[in-house]
């Protein structure tokens, strides 16, 4: 055993050494690994929850209307509804509550609209994601349906219309978190917003703007008090999404108490920013 140590001492030292720096995390590969951060999400069922449920009731479909400026220019307007409805799985065959979103914008000059729906389960804890989201543009020169459908293990991804070059027949992307049930999660109850760093799926809104098969992208997210001065509001808060890979932010600001309605929001893609304000 002696001859052997001795014979292999420098062997020995430089494997001790390797496990060594890999147990406390030294090697150049875990220095350079990037680091994230599991979101922080409060889960929660607003099915059993009457404050939400008496509201939502009464209310019926909930209609704002918003305008949409960039520089201080009217670049469109916005209509975003809310109601509470039924969705039918066919398998397994049930019934889901969920408060559905439609997000419409419509150009000033009428060149283009984007419709853009997201039906978001109200049972958080056992749903955390959009059942589906839909989102559908028309332009001069075309148009473009883009379909994302929870499926067992990932988003089935639809697309169909003359806007896009479609490499692939069959797409599907992670089930992760996705933008557009963002605003069905605020209305909700914003502590289940997710927090940190994370993937998610960009809205569909976005993608199809750029006329793009949508992927999947790291992002970092904040929930805090709102202390700027584009929106007025009592006790206001705002939820910060930032996308570093795509130069891609969006900011929602919205009331911190039931129902929490949406006051605005500001968007910034490539260095534009456009702004979101209620009429």
């Amino acid at each position: 055993m002696d001859k052997f140590i001795r014979n292999n001492f420098l062997a020995i030292c430089i494997t001790l050494a390797v496990i060594f720096a890999f147990a406390k995390k030294a090697t150049i590969f875990q220095q350079n690994a990037p680091k994230t951060t599991q979101p922080v999400v409060q889960n929660t069922n607003q099915e059993t929850d009457a404050t939400f449920n008496n509201y939502w009731k009464k209310q019926g479909t909930e209609t704002s209307q918003f305008v949409l400026k960039q520089d201080s220019t009217k670049i469109g307007e916005i209509t975003l509804s809310f109601v509470l409805q039924d969705f039918e799985q066919h398998e397994p065959k049930e019934h889901i509550q969920m408060l559905s979103s439609t997000f419409s914008q419509k150009s000033v000059n009428y060149k283009n609209s984007v419709t853009t729906s997201t039906l978001m389960p109200l049972n958080i804890l056992l749903r955390p994601h959009a059942l589906e989201v839909s989102s559908s543009v028309q332009e001069l020169n075309g148009t473009e349906f883009m379909k994302l459908k929870f499926a067992p293990k990932s988003y089935a991804v639809t697309i169909e219309g003359n806007l896009i070059k479609k490499e692939e027949e069959h797409l599907a992307l992670s089930k992760t978190h996705n933008e557009d049930e963002i605003w069905s999660k605020i209305r909700q109850n914003p502590a289940t917003l997710p927090q940190g760093e994370f993937d998610i799926i960009p809205s569909l809104t976005y993608w199809n703007s750029l006329h793009k098969i949508p992927e999947v992208q790291p992002a970092k997210a904040e929930l805090k008090n709102y202390d700027g001065k584009e929106f007025t509001g009592k006790k206001l808060k705002t939820y910060s999404l930032n996308y570093p890979d795509l130069k891609r932010s969006l900011s929602i600001v919205f009331e911190a108490d039931s129902p929490f309605q949406i006051v605005g929001w500001q968007e910034e893609n490539e260095g534009k920013v456009v702004i979101g304000r209620s009429k």
